[in-house]
Formats: C-alpha cells, structure tokens, sequence
C-alpha cells in the first residue's frame, strides 16, 4: 500500500486573511501506525499493510487533526485518494470524533468499525460495495481491480455529506451519494484495510475550508440593543438572509427601524468575508418608553399566519378565524394600562380586531379595505390580576401586525399565578406526578421524581407550606445536575422578586435563580442540609420571559425538594446592617433611599489624597455604595432608573464572587475600628458588595471615617465637595487663606490637608 502524500492539508483561502492574530498556513499530518500496519517514512509518506499473515487481515493507521491550527474554525472537511480492490478486499475510510477498537487485529472486536460520523466501505468480496453511514447499496459497475478516485465531502455547519467516485480510465462517475450525518466534528480520518491481498490507496488529500463565524446586530445611538442572529458560514457560499424584527423591546424601551423595500420587508442579505463579521442594523424611529409587552401578532399561539411574505416571518399578520375567538395572551397584574397596535387589510371586507381583560372587552378597532391601521385603547385599569384575550378576524393577507402594552403595575403586585403548580398541591403523588401536571422540569442527571409529604422535622422553618413539595432524587455520582425550573412566558417588563423555599441533603454550589434575556441572578443555598429554607432573588425582566428556579450544577448533592414559589412586581432589595454599623452594597439595578428610614447611602469620591463619601438618595444601576445605619435589615425599594451622577464614584462592586489581586480597601471592623483595609493578599469580594480600588490612598493601609491618622478625611459629608473654593478654618476659628498640611474645619467637618 503506497500512500504518496499521506495528510496534505491545502487551505483554500486569500492570502490576506487573518483569523485572530495568526493567519492560516498549510500543514501536512501524517498517519500514526496501528494494528498490524507498518508506516514506513520517506519522502513519499508511504504506508505498508502486513497482508494476511498469521491471518492478521485488520489493519489500520489514523490521521489526528485535532492539532491543526485552526481546526476549530474548518466549515467543511475534505478527503480525497485513488483506491483499487482485489477480489476479497475492502479499504473503509472515515471522517470523525472518536475511535472505538480493539487492540488485538485477530479478535472479534477489531473488525468492528466505530468511528463516529461519516464511515465509507469500497470493495467488498464481492467487489462493488459502497456504504457511508446507514446509506448503503449496489452497482452493477464491477469496480473491481479498477483505479477510481474518491471524493468525499463533510460540511460541519450542516451536518451534511457527499461522496463521488470515479473511473480513472475514462474519468465516468460511477456512483454518487449524500445525506446527513450525525458527526459533530472531524479530528480523526482513518485508513482501514480488511485483507489477505495487495490493495492500494494513493494521493490521499485532505482539504479544510474555514466557516467564518458572524453576527446580526440590532444598535440605537451606537450601543447594542439586542443580537438579533449568530452563527458560522463557508467561505465562498452564497449570501446569507436574515430576517430582523420590525420593534424590539429591550427593558421597557421599544425600539423600531423602517422598511427594507417591499419584499422581504425586514431581511438583510450579506457574504461574510471575514471571521467574526458583524453586521449592524440601526434601529432609529423614536423609541417608545413604558412598555411593559410587545409581541408580533402571530407569535401568539393559538393565532394562525398570514403569508403576506413567504420568507420574514415577521412581516404576516396574526389572526383568529373570527373576532370572537379568543386567545390567551398574558396575565395582566394590578395596574392601568394602554394597548397599542398595529392592523393590516388586504381583502374586501372591513376587519376587526378586539382586547379583552377578563370577560370585558376593553378595545375593539375595525381595519378598513386595503388600509394599515396605527391605533391605541383607552386607559384602564385592573384591579385583580386578569387574563388579557386577543381575538382578529383576517385571512392571508389581512389581520393584526403587532401590539404593545404600556402601563403602571402597582408596586409590590402578586403574580404568583404566573407560574405552574406555585404551591405543588395540584397534581398526584407517587407515578401521578407528570411532567405537565407538575409544571417544573426535571433535572437533567434524576433517577426519581415525585411530589414529597414532607416532615416537620423538614420544615423547621415554615419555608414549606401546605402538605406536599415537588422533590427529584438519584444514585449517581455526583449528585444532581441540571435545574428544577420552568419558563413564564408572556411576562409584563420590569423588576420581579422571585422566592422559592428549597430542602437539600447536602447543601453546595446550588442556587435558587432567575434568568432573563441571557442575564441570570442567583441566591446561593446557605444553612444545614436536610431543613428547607426560603431564598428570594431580584431580576429583571427584559424580554417579556423569565426562567426560575433551583440550580444544582456542581453540587454533590443526591436528593433535594422545592416548595412554595412566589413572584412580585416591583419589589424591595432587603440589606442588613450588623452593630458595626456600615456596609458596602453593589447592585445590578437602581434603588432609591429616599423613604427609607434610618439607612444613609453614599458614594466616594476621591480629590488629591482627600476620600469623601458623598450622600445620595437614590442611585443607578451597576453603582457601588457605603450604606450606614442602626443595626437592622432594611428594605431599600427599586426604581427604573435614576438620575444621580456617579461617574466619579470611586467604590467598584462585583454581583457574584470575585477575587481581587492585593491592594484594594474592603470594608472591615478591624483592629482600628470600622473602615476600609488594603488587602496585602488575593481578597474574595463577597457577591452585591463594594471595595475601594487600589489607587485611592497610595501607600495608605486604613481609611477610617474621620480618623486623623490617616492624612485621609473620610468623614461622611452631605454632598460637600472637598476644593479649594471652600472656606477652611483652623481649629482657633480663623479663616485660613492658603491651608497648608494640617487639620482644618470647613463647611462643620473636620478635613485632613496633605
């Protein structure tokens, strides 16, 4: 067996391409001996079988890609060779994964082929087989003891294949075959010979073409609304169209961007040249603020499509077959709201489309013949929460385009109802316990689920409530892993306190969470194992879903149960302040102080080698702050938004654990009393706190709050600047011009001067 060139890897590419900081370069990887198969090396890579010796007949060489520069960017992988079969004789080769064989060519075992992927026979005892895959069949061409060429294509992106083989006497194809493939990857290729005779397989080429990754972009005053689409395409392909949202509702923001022409209306077309290409589409009709929900019509289930556009989706129109059938929306919380929409009619006859909350219709708007409607409803109010109902009579080309709802949910509203089987009453025990009964998911590593009749000895706490709890178990090492959750849909914008009462065995990296539009908030489980306790979690819901529940990756923990899930609107961050009397807080979303009695904020800032912490009372999100209070927990409420300056607050926060190198100041109540200390060491920052950066104070090692010592001032001022405009008294009373290192009063606080 000869192989000229054994792996010649040529990568069909320009010259000036770059993929990160290096550019792609051609390589050649040589097939490794294995099983009774002689690699002789040389010039020519060539490659020898022992034949049929002791009737050692399986032999096999591999060719690892996994090292290839770049290989993790190849789109497509191709293998091409000359081959001829004897009578008696086969050649397999194979594209993929992972190798399974035995290691002994005259057991059973070694005449299994298993790589995963695309797998191809040539030559059987017959002598004209060919199979890849679960493809297999017959040729009446006899290609025995003929030279042919094989081609064989794999596309990663698609998880496709194809293969040709041809006569190399007069160059006519002689079979063709294509399909799927479940191979993920193509690290391996393989050269597999089962003989007793002299077979030859030559030129063996393998060709990578790189898949350039992109993404589609949605932007509004040059920052980043939402990624709209992402992915991988082959170099060379045809353009890729990617249909785009009309409206996108980011937080309580609805943005909009005009008309791509006529058809497709709200599609971009474009050839990725480079990897990671980004395409930006800028969303520049006026937003629209407040809006708590947005949906395109038809996205709504139970509503049908109208084919007004074969390709963007979102260009049909949601309809029902008449406007009395409704469809099931949301859950509207206790608040006043408006709808808006959007109608479209293209047949003969005048459309209507109507909203009802409860049984009581709130806004019916008719939609004349060949007219595009833009209308709202009136303001109204709900006073228990309610179900809104959407109902449009249309046909192809007609019905509702899309709708929003802006309104004011009142503060601290249950929407408890929201979510599947809250109280985990409703559905039976033992086997009765189904996946749509029960409303949760399982997790993914579970040997038993089932509802639990938990015991007082469980429930020390009263975390639990009624008689049962919802608990997944297994014998796997390990423990559990994956979430017991569930996904509310069609959820109003804006801030959300989740509450969830878990029992675990062991007590590890678990988390109660909530997740929305790609951003998780999490609880850790603290306490002893086996007694439930009650957890809550601040999120914020910005895409109209949220996903809650227990998360238990990495947790060496076999059995836990949940209970009593409850969700608010609006809700109160809860912050206690121990006897010492301060804490730094750090939060991912506004809060406001103003009515909260007895706890200060503030923020710090630095002049010269003067640290002053300035009070505030309210503040934006992603905002370290110095919280000073009696010792209590307090229950500081969030805001959308706020619009106090801190761009030159100087406290830096962190929402999970983080470790920070030596040198910042964390708060501590240390040996000089309560202030910040400069770590000597790595310091974990606690989760939702604050710290110092390291700049600050220069060699200082302690800020106190007033001590002179320092050649700090960290007295807590009330929004006092510490300049030189300032009035600075001595401690005679005298004014002093020109203060010089030294304490001085100015404006009633004492302040050290450098």
């Amino acid at each position: 067996m000869n192989l000229k060139n054994l792996l010649k890897k040529s990568l069909l590419v320009g010259a000036a391409l770059c993929v990160g900081a290096s550019a792609w370069a051609s390589e050649t990887v040589s097939f490794t001996n294995r099983n009774y198969m002689t690699v002789v090396s040389g010039a020519d890579g060539t490659l020898t079988a022992t034949g049929g010796a002791n009737n050692k007949k399986y032999s096999l060489a591999t060719a690892d890609l996994s090292g290839v520069a770049n290989m993790s960017l190849a789109g497509t992988v191709q293998i091409e060779f000359d081959c001829s079969v004897t009578s008696g004789g086969r050649w397999v080769i194979g594209i993929g994964d992972v190798v399974t064989r035995g290691t002994n060519a005259n057991s059973s075992s070694s005449s299994t082929y298993d790589t995963e992927g695309i797998i191809s026979f040539f030559g059987t005892n017959e002598g004209s087989h060919f199979r890849i895959n679960s493809w297999s069949g017959s040729r009446n061409d006899n290609l025995l003891s003929k030279s042919v060429h094989v081609t064989f294509l794999l596309n990663r992106i698609t998880s496709t294949y194809s293969c040709t083989i041809v006569d190399n006497s007069d160059a006519s194809q002689k079979l063709t075959a294509s399909g799927a493939t479940t191979v993920s990857n193509a690290t391996v290729v393989e050269a597999y010979t089962w003989s007793d005779r002299t077979e030859s397989m030559s030129d063996v080429t393998v060709t990578v073409t790189p898949a350039y990754s992109y993404s589609v972009n949605a932007n509004y005053g040059g920052k980043l609304i939402k990624q709209i689409a992402s992915g991988k395409y082959l170099v060379g392909d045809a353009a890729i169209r990617v249909a785009y949202p009309q409206k996108i509702l980011k937080g309580n923001t609805l943005y909009s961007i005009a008309m791509n022409g006529s058809n497709p209306r709200f599609a971009k077309s474009f050839t990725p040249n480079a990897d990671n290409y980004v395409v930006d589409l800028s969303y520049a009709e006026t937003p629209v603020t407040d809006v708590i929900y947005f949906t395109e019509a038809e996205n709504i289930p139970g509503v049908s499509k109208g084919s007004n556009d074969s390709y963007a989706s979102m260009d049909k129109m949601g309809h029902t077959t008449s406007s009395s059938t409704y469809v099931e929306v949301m859950t509207l919380p206790v608040g006043k709201y408006t709808i808006y929409a959007r109608g479209v009619n293209g047949n003969a006859a005048t459309r209507t489309c109507n909203f009802k909350v409860g049984s009581e219709i709130k806004w019916a708007f008719s939609i004349a013949t060949g007219t595009d409607v833009n209308g709202n409803s009136e303001e109204f109010t709900v006073t228990t929460p309610s179900t809104l109902y959407f109902a449009c009579d249309g046909s192809s080309a007609s019905g509702c385009d899309w709708f929003y709802i802006k309104g004011t949910i009142a503060e601290g509203a249950d929407v408890t109802g929201l979510i599947v089987n809250a109280n985990m009453e409703i559905a039976a025990s033992g086997s009765g316990f189904q996946e749509l009964a029960k409303g949760w998911n399982n997790c993914s590593v579970v040997t038993n689920y089932r509802r639990l009749e938990y015991t007082p000895a469980q429930n020390p706490n009263s975390a639990f409530t009624g008689t049962y709890a919802y608990e997944n178990w297994t014998g796997e090492a390990g423990g559990l892993v994956g979430k017991m959750s569930q996904t509310i849909q069609g959820l109003p914008n804006g801030v959300y306190k989740f509450q969830l009462a878990v029992l675990a065995q062991n007590i590890g990296a678990q988390f109660v969470y909530a997740k929305s539009n790609g951003k998780t908030y999490s609880t850790p489980l603290a306490g002893a194992g086996s007694v439930a306790n009650d957890y809550e979690v601040i999120a914020v819901v910005e895409d109209n879903q949220l996903e809650i529940g227990l998360d238990m990756n990495g947790a060496d923990n076999p059995w836990a149960a949940i209970d009593n899930a409850r969700l608010t609107y609006a809700p109160s961050v809860s912050k206690s302040i121990t006897a010492a009397g301060y804490a730094t807080y750090y939060s991912p979303y506004a809060l406001n102080f103003s009515g909260v009695d007895g706890l200060s904020a503030y923020i710090a800032t630095v002049a010269g080698t003067t640290v002053t912490f300035n009070k505030v009372t309210s503040v934006p999100a992603n905002t370290g702050i110095l919280l000073k209070g009696a010792a209590n927990t307090y229950n500081i409420p969030v805001v959308a938004s706020s619009a106090t300056d801190v761009s030159s607050n100087k406290l830096e926060g962190v929402t999970s654990n983080t470790d920070k190198d030596a040198g910042i100041y964390v708060l501590m109540n240390g040996a000089k009393g309560v202030g910040f200390y400069k770590t000597t060491t790595t310091f974990t920052v606690g989760a939702n706190t604050a710290y110092l950066p390291a700049d600050v104070a220069g060699a200082r090692s302690f800020i106190a709050f007033g001590d002179e010592t320092t050649g700090i001032d960290a007295t807590l001022t009330d929004n006092v600047e510490m300049t030189n405009d300032k009035a600075f008294y001595n401690l005679q009373g005298q004014r002093v011009a020109q203060p010089r290192k030294g304490l001085y009063i100015v404006n009633g606080k004492k302040v050290i001067v450098k």
